[in-house]
């Protein structure tokens, strides 16, 4: 089967860190001399909420996961100015929370399956193979060794460029340096483990449900399905997927990095439309100095979004 039951014991035990923290009373981040980056620990801290709540496999579809990731953030914030805790509600606060949300949906989004069942079959195979390898608990510890010590390399790389180019802003650089280093750790360490479940494979086994398929009767298509969750299944679904060929892959890389250069020209675009319409538009003025007001972490949140 798979494994909902650890995920879900994580996901509460991470939304009452998170609610803790964010209802501690009279919490201040950062000091005099350290500006605070709490816009950016909003959305990062919600944006692992969301991706943990859809993991629970309480959620079947993205909007649901929306409204409800959403709502969370509006009643935390809220509650946030009950009597005793020395806190206030920010709208700033929500919005960057709200961000977060919507990051971890644009990932999700991305990831699901497309081009039909073969997709749809790949998906379920890779997805077993995480799960199955997130139970062990010695998979566990590499995944968090090799995440502090990407992470911990990335930081130390961040830190050398900090040194060699002077920058106004030294630790959200380490941060950055961090946070990439980690995220190469994870992939990395769970694309291995997942490679090395697969090659144990003995015998056909429903990927949606975990069932034995060496009873399923196929047809002359090699379509059949499972006797135990009825999931569509195809003889040939226990092989290596063939390799994309290079030029296909350069492809979809370019048409990829177009698409994410397109969208920054574009918002740099309507950045500089914004900036000469100033003198002729009230809204438009309005609408630059409100950006312009935010706190640097706040229109790093909303940059790193709009990318």
């Amino acid at each position: 089967m798979v494994n909902r039951r650890s995920w879900r014991v994580l996901a509460g035990i991470y939304a009452l860190a998170l609610t803790t923290g964010t209802h501690w009373p009279k919490l201040q981040l950062g000091g005099e001399e350290t500006p605070p980056f709490d816009k950016l620990a909003h959305a990062g801290a919600f944006g692992v909420l969301t991706l943990l709540l859809w993991r629970t496999g309480w959620f079947r579809s993205l909007p649901a996961l929306f409204a409800t990731a959403v709502l969370w953030c509006l009643v935390d914030e809220v509650s946030q100015a009950m009597p005793g805790l020395g806190r206030e509600t920010s709208f700033a606060d929500f919005f960057a929370s709200s961000t977060g949300v919507v990051m971890a949906l644009a990932v999700l989004w991305a990831f699901r399956p497309v081009g039909g069942w073969p997709s749809r079959i790949q998906y379920d195979r890779t997805n077993w193979a995480i799960e199955r390898t997130l139970v062990r608990p010695a998979s566990a510890l590499l995944i968090a060794a090799a995440t502090i010590a990407f992470g911990a390399i990335g930081a130390v790389a961040a830190a050398g460029i900090a040194m060699l180019f002077p920058n106004p802003m030294p630790v959200l650089l380490g941060l950055l340096g961090l946070g990439i280093g980690m995220a190469v750790g994870v992939q990395a360490s769970i694309e291995i483990l997942r490679r090395r479940e697969l090659a144990r494979l003995d015998e056909p086994i429903c990927f949606r449900c975990g069932a034995a398929a060496g009873a399923v009767e196929f047809d002359e298509r090699g379509n059949g399905a499972c006797l135990q969750c009825g999931a569509a299944l195809h003889a040939g679904q226990w092989l290596d997927p063939p390799a994309i060929r290079r030029p296909v892959l350069r492809r979809l890389l370019g048409i990829s990095a177009l698409a994410g250069g397109g969208i920054i020209v574009a918002g740099f675009a309507l950045y500089l439309a914004v900036l000469a319409l100033r003198p002729m538009s009230r809204f438009f003025l309005r609408l630059n100095e409100a950006y312009n007001a935010l706190p640097d972490d706040a229109r790093l949140v909303f940059d790193l979004a709009w990318v």
